[in-house]
């Protein structure tokens, strides 16, 4: 059964189980390599354009949008982090957390991606 709102369902029924063809986890995997690598370079792009040193060749620390669970994480790991970046881009990460938005699809994504 499928919950479409409050009030909706649908079923669906499967009828064959037909393993997965080996391509199909190799081409989730990508996807889900190439969305967490977009939010990464953005994410370095509003620290450069904040502070060019981070354009520095000899910069070479991994940047990466961060994504925490909880308000404490965030406060505890990221804050800092994003100190240096003009006050509506560190509003706009932060309401991009998975616990302000209500959903964990960037947890999942994220976590889809260390595999």
């Amino acid at each position: 059964m499928i919950r479409e709102d409050k009030t909706r369902y649908a079923t669906a029924y499967v009828d064959v189980w037909n393993p997965l063809p080996a391509s199909i986890p190799l081409i989730v995997g990508e996807n889900c390599n190439n969305l967490r690598l977009a939010l990464d370079h953005l994410f370095r792009q509003c620290l450069f354009d904040a502070d060019p040193a981070f354009a520095d060749p000899a910069f070479d620390n991994r940047v990466s949008f961060p994504i925490v669970e909880t308000p404490e994480l965030f406060d505890a790991m990221v804050r800092e982090e994003i100190s240096g970046l003009p006050r509506a881009q560190r509003t706009l990460i932060e309401q991009a957390q998975p616990y302000k938005r209500g959903n964990n699809l960037l947890v999942i994504l994220n976590e889809m991606d260390q595999m």
